[in-house]
Order: structure tokens, then C-alpha cells, then sequence
């Protein structure tokens, strides 16, 4: 359930691409407030604008107007060694394609973000990561390779990578693209369980049945918010 507390804060937000001589403006005053326990869906046609925003709301890119808050700490101005750092610390990341290590297990592909997490001792990586398994139901799969999972357990394998290192929130672009309807379900249901025990949750989705299913929801048109649902609109008010 969401609380009061903020995550992310966004002021006026605006991307381009492009050089000085030609610009495209690809975010338009973005501004929006993300709370400790959210379930954010944010959907819009190709060229919206989803995945830059998800891009900036999780460090992998900049942007040129406005101000971004990450737990109280303003990162405009940070170096790319500053924002790896909040990376680590507060971010763990879900992708269509999985993007899981084809020469690693299940295991060591979930361990990878620990290697660069300060917080957590070598010598409890490993349990760490077997308790990350254990949460999306993949205990007996500890030791198969990417290629010897479905594209569902793939896909579990990545979200047990996202939350091992116990991160504030959770970014997921496009989880359930490249996956029938019925590992589309379960990666879905998952993630609602996911968000049900407090973690903080943004999905990129092309899918209305999920982005409805999420308590808020956010739209684009041409890289403008054009509409805030459900409790995201009771909060804005």
C-alpha cells in the first residue's frame, strides 16, 4: 500500500534529441510524484515518451530542463560515478528482453548487482540471492542456464535480479512483452504480490488490462502527461 513518504519527485521535466541546430523535444514539463508503495503504469503509442521517462526516472539517462528528486537527493547535477552510485543503492531494474548472462546460472545472474552493492558482505551474496529465487517461486532452478528456462522463468530470474539487493524501487519495461498471456499473468501477479509486501513499483506496459490492473496510471501523448488516474489523481489534487 502506498504511504505518504516520496520517492521520486519530478519538476518540469524535458528531454531532447538532437544537437543545437535540430532538436526534437521528446518530454514536455514532466512533472509527477511517485510515494513509497506505489504501483505506477505508464502507457502511451510509440514515440510517447514511456521508456525515456522510465529511462530518466532511473538514471540511465539525462535530461535538459527541469529537476529530478531520488529520495530527497537532487541528481541533476551528480557526475555518471554519483548516479551509478544511487543506481546500486536505489534501483533495481526489469527488461523485456531479460537481459540475463547467457554463461551464468540463474544463481550468479541474480548475484551480479550484489558485486557492486557496498551493503552487502561476500560472504552472504549467495544466500541473498537463493532468498531472491525463493521469493518468485524458482528455488529448484538455482543452477540451470538462461537457455534452459522459459521465457516466464527468464523473466522471474530478472525480477529475483531486480529485488536482491532490497532496492526502493522497481523499474519494468515492458515485463510482460515478450511473453504469451499465461507467463504475462504470472509475471504480472507476481509483481502485484511484489508491490502487496511494500516495494515500490513502475512498469512501462503496453497492455490497458495491466496498466488498469496497477492502482495508478499514468498516460503520455506526445511526451506530455495526458491524463493521471485513479489515486495518482487524489493525490494531485
Amino acid at each position: 500500500m502506498a504511504t505518504n513518504e516520496l520517492l521520486i519527485q519530478l519538476e518540469g521535466l524535458g528531454k531532447y534529441f538532437g544537437n543545437s541546430t535540430v532538436k526534437q523535444q521528446v518530454l514536455k514539463r514532466i512533472s509527477l510524484d511517485i510515494f513509497r508503495g506505489d504501483m505506477v503504469s505508464i502507457t502511451g503509442s510509440s514515440g510517447s515518451g514511456k521508456s525515456t521517462l522510465l529511462s530518466l526516472i532511473g538514471l540511465l539517462d539525462s535530461y535538459q530542463e527541469g529537476r529530478y528528486l531520488l529520495c530527497g537527493q537532487d541528481v541533476t547535477d551528480l557526475n555518471r560515478y554519483q548516479l551509478a552510485i544511487l543506481r546500486n543503492q536505489h534501483l533495481g531494474w526489469i527488461f523485456q528482453n531479460f537481459n540475463l548472462i547467457a554463461d551464468m546460472t540463474a544463481l550468479e545472474n541474480v548475484m551480479v548487482p550484489l558485486l557492486y552493492h557496498p551493503g552487502v558482505p561476500a560472504k552472504h551474496r549467495q544466500q541473498q540471492a537463493k532468498e531472491a529465487l525463493a521469493t518468485v517461486g524458482l528455488s529448484d532452478k538455482t543452477h540451470q542456464f538462461p537457455a534452459q528456462l522459459s521465457g516466464g522463468q527468464q523473466q522471474r530470474v530478472a525480477i529475483a535480479r531486480a529485488i536482491v539487493t532490497k532496492p526502493d524501487l522497481i523499474l519494468a519495461d515492458e515485463p510482460t512483452g515478450n511473453l504469451d498471456s499465461e507467463n504475462a499473468q504470472m509475471v504480472f501477479s507476481l509483481l502485484k504480490k511484489l508491490n502487496s509486501e511494500g516495494k515500490t513499483i513502475v512498469m512501462v506496459t503496453h497492455s490497458s488490462e495491466l496498466a488498469e490492473a496497477c492502482p495508478r496510471q499514468i498516460h503520455l501523448f506526445d511526451g506530455m502527461i495526458q491524463k493521471l488516474g485513479s489515486i495518482a489523481q487524489q493525490k494531485s489534487a
